[in-house]
């Protein structure tokens, strides 16, 4: 009887490694994505400036250049964008960050796609644009601009970006009369009298139809996030179905809790390190935003980083916990040796 009844508390401890170690990954995931302070901390826009904004200058550079049937100019595109980023307020992209991720969340919480609007107030960068910085940048752009070779292309009153310069015109003069149609005129065409930037999440030039489908899923399991920490009361009841089947002794208490504890313990170190990294790699194939441009470039990035620094963080509480487990997986034990020893 005693055998049978061991047999089956070996079973249960099985379980009970099992049921462990699916709730450090879906407990730990579930506290990640649901803590805005984590995932405002997580993402840096800066980083992702630099990488996507020479694609999106490019882009903008392409469309006017076709839209008016010229060759598209060949532009430095990282200088560019370091121009740009060198004029946002200090603050700025910080406040950028956590509109992003409020709008998300909110859409999450809710699961309404009208939540999901990233209202961002451009004042600051054209302030900046105004000044000396933003006449930088326009001095830049004609001087990487071709020559034209029909001035009837050059037109400062189109309101488009010119792609090409008339011949014997100096570029700090022509750099002169673009900027006072940029910041005069182009500007607030493209911000509107209230100098505010709407950009809906889920729109389809927004995202990818790849895009917007996980995210519909994320939403789906979003809803259930709040109720994963019920996920450890499978464990407990293991441990607790453990000492009524198995232990009949002190020295038994310890081994009977200590080993599968350990063993959780062990299992959930190794896929802290192994799946924050696999699924990096994961993302990094399937989502190739250098692909895309304008929108899509941004927020593919956007997402991407936002998934690789939440699987830094979740890799992170994973090798704690687990750790945790682990300790007092070894505590248990050598409880479990010093009985049997006084034994």
């Amino acid at each position: 009887m005693r055998g049978c009844l061991n047999a089956l508390a070996a079973v249960v401890a099985g379980l009970f490694v099992a049921t462990a170690v699916f709730a450090l990954l879906l407990v730990n995931g579930a506290h990640v994505i649901t803590n805005r302070a984590a995932l405002k901390e997580a993402l840096a826009l800066d980083d992702l400036l630099r990488e996507t904004l020479p694609t999106v200058i490019a882009g903008v550079v392409e469309e006017q250049a076709r839209a008016q049937g010229l060759p598209v100019p060949e532009l430095d595109t990282a200088v560019l964008a370091e121009t740009v980023l060198a004029t946002l307020p200090p603050d700025w992209l910080a406040g950028v960050t956590d509109t992003a991720v409020d709008a998300l969340l909110d859409y999450l919480e809710t699961g309404d796609p009208a939540q999901a609007v990233v209202a961002v107030d451009v004042s600051p960068v054209l302030a900046q644009w105004r000044g000396e910085v933003g006449q930088t940048a326009v001095l830049s752009i004609v001087q990487s601009l071709p020559t034209c070779t029909d001035l009837s292309a050059f037109d400062l009153t189109s309101g488009t970006l010119p792609t090409c310069v008339p011949p014997g015109i100096p570029a700090e003069e022509l750099a002169v009369q673009l900027f006072g149609v940029v910041s005069g005129t182009l500007l607030p065409q493209i911000v509107g009298e209230t100098a505010v930037v709407r950009i809906p999440l889920l729109s389809e030039g927004a995202l990818s139809g790849e895009q917007l489908a996980t995210l519909n899923r994320l939403q789906q399991w979003y809803a259930l996030a709040g109720q994963a920490w019920r996920l450890w009361l499978l464990p407990l009841a293991c441990l607790l179905l453990i000492l009524l089947l198995a232990v009949r002794s002190a020295a038994g208490w310890g081994y009977w809790w200590g080993g599968p504890l350990a063993a959780a313990g062990l299992l959930g170190l190794l896929l802290a390190v192994l799946l924050p990294a696999v699924g990096t790699w994961l993302v990094r194939t399937a989502v190739t935003p250098g692909s895309a441009g304008g929108a899509t470039a941004v927020w593919g990035s956007f997402l991407q980083q936002g998934v690789f620094s939440l699987a830094v963080l979740w890799g992170s509480r994973m090798l704690w916990q687990a750790g945790g487990l682990l300790l007092m997986g070894m505590v248990f034990l050598g409880y479990g040796f010093l009985a049997s020893r006084q034994k």
